[in-house]
């Protein structure tokens, strides 16, 4: 949520990723260029040259452009989510030289793997062996030395320099947030209202605050009228400025939902995506694409699954349980199952843990692989779940936290998803503390939802599958 801010840190990856892209696509040009004279084009192309009109040779070198351009953009799109999923855009792994070349190897390594199967499969032998060495070679030392390049020319830029005026307690939280990291590129100063007014505005001291990228005035106070005007001439002269509350909410990728009121949640959910038609429907098609593919896919890793489940521990393979969809519809979930057989026989509804004694010795790992979830996939396909959403809750705790918590019914007016923005944003749900948490980044997911945004949680959730991250 920091690209919010516009800060040097994203662009930074932008940039990162970009000259990844650009020595990816000129090692696929050097092998178009060896590939096209070891198959004796460039001499055969030099004969027929002097008997081709212009139209001929225009028509030849789109065809050879496109099918660079395809061929290219198919790679690039294989290496950038394989490079994401390991790692190799983290830009913390940049100080690391060790980490950050053994990244960069996973990264070519399994996009290669993919990209020759794929490539192979649509285009028929379209590099022969060599030539995919050489591609692989010229690659990853390519990538070695441009990160090189990165590191010594783009990793040392200047701060985002932010300005609270009267920090409130929404503005704290998400300080100490922004400059909790290990190469903080966030400076945070507070000043008092009268003091910042007095000494940046009333007096035109346009140099005294043009130094800040962002201004934030306090949400939980309010300004004078003339104090609000002058905010909103820094505006118009090109300073960002926002209140305290969209501070938050896009330093956490949360809704404080103790801290606003019905009136805000109003104007926070004028414009939700999620309320137009046509991009449910989207949604939904998208939904039984990524289903059915999910369980082509993954077909094989269930059998297996279920396999060590019925060898490691004794009860079905399946675990069925009543869970609330839209607008709290009942529906049945399906997982594959963790724990022992009458795990709340003894504690009745309690929430799961880090540690739970009821999983069974595989259970722990398919819940840190998320490969537990993967029957949802037919729940998916009905159209009780959607691939992205809060996660489904059961009628018991719901209960329970629309008792605690104001707006916890907000969360019914999605479908239930696989994974969500709560599941990549935060920790086990196993407090209220945590249930409350999950709830605020739910809520952000409701106001903020957008395509790129379900895009991005995919990704997030194939990183922590891959790396085992989950809970």
């Amino acid at each position: 949520m920091k690209s919010f801010f516009k800060s040097p840190d994203k662009k930074k990856k932008y940039i990162l990723i970009c000259g990844d892209i650009f020595v990816l696509c000129l090692g696929l040009l050097a092998g178009f260029f060896i590939n096209f004279m070891k198959s004796g084009g460039v001499s055969t192309f030099i004969e027929a040259l002097p008997n081709l009109t212009l139209l001929p040779i225009i028509l030849a070198l789109v065809n050879i452009s496109l099918l660079f351009l395809s061929v290219a953009s198919l790679l690039s799109t294989i290496y950038a989510v394989t490079a994401y999923v390991v790692g190799a855009f983290d830009i913390d792994i940049v100080f690391n030289k060790k980490q950050n070349v053994i990244n960069i190897a996973l990264a070519v390594a399994l996009s290669m793997l993919i990209n020759f199967a794929v490539i192979n499969v649509i285009f028929d032998q379209f590099f022969d062996k060599y030539i995919w060495l050489f591609f692989v070679l010229f690659t990853f030392s390519g990538v070695v030395s441009w990160r090189k390049i990165f590191y010594n020319n783009f990793i040392i830029s200047d701060p985002y320099n932010i300005l609270i005026i009267d920090p409130d307690k929404l503005a704290k939280k998400a300080s100490l947030l922004l400059t909790n990291g290990k190469h903080n590129i966030f400076h945070i100063a507070e000043i008092a209202e009268e003091e910042f007014f007095a000494k940046y505005l009333f007096f035109d001291n346009k140099d005294g605050w043009r130094k800040y990228n962002l201004i934030v005035f306090p949400f939980l106070t309010n300004l004078s009228n003339d104090h609000m005007i002058s905010l909103v001439k820094t505006k118009f002269w090109g300073v960002s400025t926002c209140s305290s509350l969209t501070f938050y909410i896009h330093s956490t990728g949360s809704i404080p939902v103790f801290d606003i009121g019905p009136n805000k949640l109003i104007d926070l959910s004028v414009t939700l995506a999620l309320s137009n038609p046509l991009q449910r429907r989207i949604k939904r098609v998208g939904d039984i694409l990524f289903s059915l593919c999910g369980f082509v896919i993954t077909f094989p890793v269930m059998i297996i699954v279920a396999g060590l489940i019925k060898a490691t521990s004794s009860g079905p393979v399946l675990f069925r349980q009543e869970r609330l969809g839209l607008h709290e519809k009942p529906f049945m979930v399906y997982k594959f199952r963790t724990m022992k057989v009458n795990a709340e026989k003894d504690t009745g509804p309690v929430w799961a843990k880090k540690g739970d004694p009821r999983v069974t010795p595989i259970g722990g790992f398919l819940r840190k692989s998320r490969l537990d979830e993967l029957p949802q996939f037919y729940n998916v396909f009905k159209g009780e779940m959607s691939f992205v959403g809060p996660r489904p809750i059961r009628h018991f705790f719901a209960d329970k936290l629309s008792r605690d918590f104001p707006f916890y019914f907000l969360r019914f007016y999605i479908k239930p998803g696989l994974t969500g923005w709560a599941q990549v944003s935060g920790d086990y749900g196993d407090t209220i503390e945590g249930q409350l948490q999950k709830l605020q980044y739910e809520l952000f997911y409701l106001q903020e939802y957008t395509l790129f945004l379900d895009a991005v949680i995919i990704l997030k959730t194939i990183k922590k599958v891959v790396w085992a991250k989950g809970q």
